[in-house]
């Protein structure tokens, strides 16, 4: 990120020290990208904002940037004084996947399939993992970034890496985008959930909805309940 970016120290402002967009590998590579001219102002500017996004993001262990693309898109768009997303500059997700679509013909990033969630009926956010040629775009050592990688492959442990197993960085990223499925499928059926207790609670009169939040509440403790006071 140091080679990205960098602070002015007069005014405090973030500026852009190092701009992926101008990179020759986006002119020699035209032909192979099936481009035959380069990008406008506008694209390479936001090129240059979402791989600055692309570094802040990214796990390291295995180069997976670890917000989907809907988020990308939020996280580029201006926002106002008091933090709020400006609707009529907002950047859509569909700019950003075109842009992504791009650059994975380039060989900067690659977007594995994205996959059906049965359950739901629609598809699994798609992510994004940069390539060696997206990484040297960044003018970082290579040979350190390689060994600090491997460090943090040996160094994963989520209750599957045994003792002395060496993990391979295809099976990092398998169990990453494991548990992100199971995350979005959590958070998926939680919002159906919540979604169907609101409408039954909206029938009722408002004294029996807090009798049954209460009941709800009191049965998701599971017994720690014991020790509550009346201010609690």
């Amino acid at each position: 990120l140091r080679n990205l970016i960098a602070r002015d120290k007069t005014t405090g402002e973030w500026f852009v020290r190092r701009r992926v967009s101008a990179d020759p590998l986006f002119t020699f590579l035209r032909p192979q990208a099936g481009r035959k001219r380069a990008f406008y102002h506008e694209r390479r500017n936001l090129l240059d904002a979402l791989f600055i996004l692309f570094i802040n993001k990214v796990d390291l262990a295995t180069s997976i940037v670890t917000i989907n693309i809907s988020r990308l898109a939020a996280e580029l768009s201006p926002r106002d004084a008091d933090g709020i997303l400006i609707p009529e500059q907002a950047v859509s997700a569909s700019r950003v996947s075109r842009l992504i679509a791009e650059l994975e013909r380039f060989g900067i990033v690659e977007c594995p399939r994205n996959e059906w969630d049965a359950a739901n009926g629609c598809r699994f956010p798609k992510h994004v993992i940069i390539t060696e040629t997206g990484w040297q775009l960044t003018g970082v050592n290579m040979d350190k970034l390689r060994a600090e990688q491997a460090e943090r492959l040996q160094a994963i442990q989520d209750g599957k890496l045994m003792p002395g197993e060496v993990i391979s960085l295809r099976s990092a990223r398998r169990r990453w985008y494991e548990r992100c499925r199971q995350q979005t499928l959590l958070s998926r059926r939680t919002r159906v959930l919540e979604g169907k207790m609101r409408s039954r609670l909206a029938q009722l009169p408002f004294d029996e909805r807090k009798r049954q939040i209460a009941e709800q509440v009191w049965r998701s403790l599971q017994g720690h309940s014991s020790q509550m006071t009346p201010y609690q």
